[in-house]
């Protein structure tokens, strides 16, 4: 019997559920979404390639969640091994590290006229080679952008950087973008700058000659696509005051003054994200964003659209966060983050059917490394009641199924469900499992479980009840009430599941950017981005007050935050680690938290993809015996920590 299950009165009575115990720095004990702790998978196992750079001899790729660089020292045409790995002992490990040989979490690389860098991103630095390293070796050069793991709201500066994404140089020019984003008295900021150094650093401190910002209209700048002389475009994720968020930031011709203004913002139709390429050898732009774009030469102004756009849904191009394109002569590679592999053109495209000629890191164009390994993305944990576990994987629209707790590592699901629909939310009560899904509302089982390949018993797409059931945020769902929050940020409540054009019991708008909802029966828990708040089920009122756990002066990134059994929960995700109360007077006392996961104490912030770390941690879920972890975005873990029982 769960305990979240039972009210508080009765589960203290009943054996097996006491309040759950950890302890600060505990390891977690086993791993979902990857082959295991400290396991690659091999030298063309790669996991979400990012940034590709090559000098016209070697092909360099950084891989990221691996904690890694590959370097192939002639081009690869073919789906061959890399012949040097940088960051780890071999090519079997991917352990994040600070020290001067390994990595942590690389997002970009360069290489010209003898010079390898990689942008170390949250060791926040740039390692640079003045010759090809045969060896895992340490760099001959670190430009080290800050040492403080708390990134503070800066001004855009040449002697700072914070999260290196994107790094270029051509052997004279060297090009970095400042990814940093802080907190303020008014919440989250975003506000990265772009450095430029006229020429290449000898020094550890020397401060680069240029900075941008766009008048501090940057939010997150990642990529870089320049020939150094003529344009620049940079690649963000958060742009300030501009059509659309994502999108690239474009000067016609390559800034010369620090906070020249650019010549304009270039994005796509629907941009789920930036475009970064690179220049062919007939002087053509090349870029991947939602799809491969080419232009005939430079575009002169971000109005210019393409020649013609590939969309590569026959072949399953996806690409995504940190995809980028390298030419070497006539030889085209394009890093495919989603797919997790690298596609190279013999010759650059001709036309919007033109197909890869080879795929590196997969057998074919067909195969889905991460989906044939069971990699997952933005897990969604569900304990069952009846002893097993589903995750639900938003990338890959499914649901992974285990029909008893997992019980090791890597351990394969017994069932795949495909519910072609980005999974956001997953409850279970009595007996009754709810999905949420993005686009399609929900899917409900009120006997059996979707693991056994049963279509589900009610399905309520356009709307939810009278509620419109697109974009929605979380829901849960008790002994008492069913809850949804939709994308408004409004919470509403029925008695249960809605019928058809059914009324909430009421409604209450409470302002939540990213909220998830939880509820063990005795407590709903409202968490957001920005703020954790909760009621006793039992007080629930259209006129109801929220309670709400501050743990710090400074605002932080929430991930999510559950009250189950009279413990508190937080996935502090900013900080990387999940902060635990043993009850919730102390936590609304603003008492420190009484265990620390992911970390040794409050003043380690720094992310760790380890046994005994974590990294950007989000979705919880607790059953008594463990606490499931789902890290978020840039790592596909899901962790399992077993508790011991008080005594």
């Amino acid at each position: 019997m769960l305990c979240r299950f039972l009210p508080i009165s009765l589960s203290l009575l009943v054996a097996g559920c006491q309040p759950t115990v950890f302890s600060t720095g505990q390891e977690a004990d086993i791993v979902l979404g990857e082959l295991g702790f400290n396991q690659s998978g091999g030298p063309l196992l790669f996991n979400h390639p990012k940034g590709i750079a090559t000098d016209g001899t070697v092909l360099m790729m950084a891989d990221g969640n691996n904690n890694r660089v590959l370097i192939w020292d002639t081009l690869p045409t073919s789906n061959v091994p890399p012949d040097i790995v940088l960051g780890q002992p071999d090519f079997q490990s991917n352990n994040s590290g600070e020290a001067n040989h390994q990595l942590k979490w690389p997002a970009d690389v360069a290489a010209a006229d003898g010079k390898y860098l990689v942008a170390d991103t949250y060791n926040h630095r740039i390692l640079i080679w003045n010759t090809l390293p045969d060896t895992n070796a340490q760099p001959d050069l670190i430009l080290t952008g800050r040492d403080i793991p708390s990134t503070p709201y800066a001004e855009p500066r040449t002697d700072h950087f914070a999260w290196p994404w994107g790094v270029w140089t051509d052997g004279t020019t060297l090009i970095v973008t400042s990814t940093s984003s802080g907190s303020a008295d008014d919440g989250i900021r975003f506000g990265g700058w772009v450095l430029i150094w006229n020429t290449f650093p000898t020094s550890a401190n020397q401060p680069a000659d240029l900075v941008l910002s766009a008048n501090q209209q940057m939010g997150t700048p990642r990529s870089i696509t320049t020939d150094g002389q003529t344009f620049l475009i940079i690649g963000d994720h958060n742009a300030q005051n501009q059509s659309s968020p994502s999108g690239n930031w474009m000067w016609s011709t390559f800034p010369t003054e620090t906070e020249q203004a650019p010549d304009g913002f270039l994005t796509e139709d629907m941009a789920m994200g930036w475009q970064a390429g690179d220049v062919t050898t007939d002087g053509d732009l090349m870029m991947i964003g939602h799809g491969i774009h080419l232009w005939d030469g430079i575009p002169p102004n971000a109005n210019t659209p393409p020649a013609f756009s590939i969309d590569g849904r026959e072949w399953e191009l996806r690409g995504g966060d940190g995809s980028t394109v390298a030419v070497a002569g006539d030889t085209v590679y394009v890093s495919d983050y989603n797919t997790n592999r690298i596609v190279g053109f013999h010759q650059p495209p001709t036309s919007a059917n033109s197909i890869p000629d080879f795929v590196i890191g997969a057998e074919d164009l067909k195969t889905n490394t991460l989906r044939d390994n069971h990699f997952i993305n933005n897990g969604i944990p569900l304990s069952l009641e009846d002893g097993g576990l589903i995750i639900g994987d938003g990338l890959h629209t499914q649901l992974n199924c285990w029909m008893e707790t997992p019980t090791q590592s890597g351990q394969v699901p017994d069932q795949i469900i495909d519910i072609q629909d980005e999974v956001i939310a997953l409850s279970q009560h009595d007996g009754t499992i709810v999905v949420a899904g993005k686009q399609d509302g929900l899917k409900i089982w009120t006997t059996g479980s979707p693991c056994d390949g049963n279509d589900p018993d009610i399905t309520l797409q356009s709307k939810i009840g009278s509620i419109d059931a697109n974009n929605l945020q979380s829901i849960a769902l008790d002994n008492h009430y069913f809850y949804l929050l939709d994308s408004t940020g409004t919470l509403h409540l029925w008695k249960d599941i809605p019928t058809d054009g059914e009324s909430p019991l009421f409604s209450r708008h409470l302002n939540t950017f990213e909220g998830i909802l939880y509820s063990d029966g005795e407590y709903l828990s409202i968490s957001g981005m920005d703020n954790f708040k909760f009621i006793k089920v039992k007080d629930i009122a259209d006129d109801m007050t929220l309670l709400e756990i501050t743990y710090s002066e400074r605002p932080q990134m929430i991930g999510h935050g559950i009250i189950n059994n009279n413990q508190v929960f937080i996935s502090d995700l900013n900080n990387h680690r999940i902060l635990i109360w043993q009850d919730i007077a102390s936590a609304l006392d603003g008492l420190e938290p009484d265990t620390i996961l992911g970390a040794n104490d409050l003043d380690d912030t720094d992310p760790d993809k380890t046994k005994a770390g974590l990294f950007w941690p989000l979705r919880l879920d607790v059953d008594g015996d463990r606490l499931w972890v789902g890290e978020y975005k840039f790592s596909g873990r899901v962790l399992s920590y077993s508790v011991a029982r008080a005594q």
